[in-house]
């Protein structure tokens, strides 16, 4: 049972449903800072004002430091980013390596290293000694470093956003260096935060959210029309997730296989020499859509006259039922649909038509009955392959979370 009550009005009927919402999803979220002590430059212009001043004895000097604005806690990452034109912004350089292996927690795990540019132009102000304004100027302070963080492919620098959330600038100044120039030096700290984050769409359990009435009056009130949204189309969209899953990729020989309903046609051996595949993707990512199947049957026996080697593809798939109710007994999943059965010898009446299938497949087993259109068998096989070939997994839906 969820745990918390969601609260607020709500619309009637407003019952928890499946949603589909387009958010955007957070890969990586880091925070560090940066910090850097250089020597600055004057310029020519500032240190002829200052050398005035310290003629005209207006000494001691006063040098402060002022660290552009950042923008506000929220939005948590401003979009677009700060202009590079401004006073302070960072870039994430076009030149990512990856894949590249680190250790967390004694664990090798593939990441992928950027590095963050920052440029900040802090406010430099020189004062004589009764205050007055010598000169200002801002010089460029260039600092960069690299990060790790998780950027899966196709994902790119553009969904990558940094954020500058705090500047320091310290000064220390000599004002009677040797050579007379403004011994000047700033220390400025950048603290950032960088986060990677790509446009999803997220199938979700979620009520429609209603504004409260305005209860508190000054006036007369005021009765309003009820907010109403348009109803989701349950059938088409968004899907119903599937109760499991299922892969296989096996390839077995003289596998036994039942022929039925070829119109008095002589049967082969069930026993007989075969070689057969199957190949199946089922409810991949728990999502029925682009789910396939492909069995093949090679007759090797040349003892009578009939090629029985056939392809069935399947075509059409039904929501699969899974039974995983017991933690002692593996999943297993039952799908039916139509597909083709298509016959190598198109003589002997093995011809060609559309069929029903049942496929029954639990780990390291499966079973296959492909019938007509009435209902009569015409294949039946079963085989035992090796787990590794065949797997079936269980997926969490939503009423998992009763």
């Amino acid at each position: 049972m969820l745990e918390k009550p969601i609260k607020g009005s709500q619309l009637t009927p407003n019952n928890v449903q499946e949603e589909c919402v387009r958010v955007q999803k957070v890969y990586d979220w880091v925070v560090d800072a940066v910090s850097r002590d250089d020597r600055i430059t004057v310029p020519e212009e500032c240190q002829a004002a200052i050398d005035l001043a310290v003629a005209e004895g207006r000494i001691p000097l006063d040098v402060t430091c002022e660290a552009p604005e950042v923008p506000p806690l929220f939005p948590l990452i401003p979009k677009p980013q700060p202009d590079p034109s401004g006073d302070a912004f960072c870039v994430i350089s076009a030149n990512i390596e990856r894949p590249k292996t680190v250790y967390v927690g004694g664990v090798p795990v593939e990441v992928a290293v950027i590095k963050a540019v920052f440029r900040v132009l802090p406010t430099v102000t020189v004062r004589d000694s009764n205050g007055d304004i010598i000169c200002e100027f801002m010089p460029a302070i260039t600092q960069s470093k690299k990060i790790a963080v998780c950027l899966p492919e196709p994902l790119t620098r553009d969904n990558i956003l940094c954020r500058i959330t705090q500047i320091t600038c310290d000064e220390n100044f000599l004002e009677d260096a040797p050579g007379g120039e403004l011994d000047l030096q700033l220390d400025v700290t950048i603290c950032f935060e960088i986060q990677v984050e790509a446009e999803v769409k997220l199938e979700i359990w979620a009520k429609f959210c209603h504004p409260r009435e305005n209860d508190i009056r000054v006036k007369d009130r005021v009765v309003c029309p009820e907010f109403t949204f348009p109803e989701q189309c349950p059938d088409l969209f968004p899907r119903q997730n599937c109760d499991c899953q299922a892969w296989a990729m096996t390839m077995q020989e003289n596998q036994s296989v039942t022929f039925t309903g070829f119109d008095g046609s002589d049967q082969p051996d069930e026993n007989t020499t075969n070689m057969t595949t199957l190949n199946a993707n089922i409810c991949n990512n728990c999502t029925l859509s682009g789910s396939t199947l492909r069995y093949t049957f090679r007759d090797l026996d040349d003892s009578d006259s009939v090629d029985y080697s056939f392809t069935f593809k399947a075509k059409t798939f039904d929501q699969p039922t899974c039974t995983d109710d017991d933690p002692a007994v593996p999943v297993a999943m039952t799908i039916t649909g139509q597909g083709w059965l298509k016959f190598q010898d198109e003589t002997n009446n093995l011809l060609n038509r559309r069929v029903n299938y049942t496929l029954e497949i639990q780990n390291g087993e499966y079973m296959l009955t492909l019938t007509d259109v009435s209902g009569n068998t015409i294949v039946a096989l079963g085989e035992t392959v090796p787990e590794d070939e065949l797997k079936v997994e269980d997926c969490v839906t939503f009423q998992d979370l009763d």
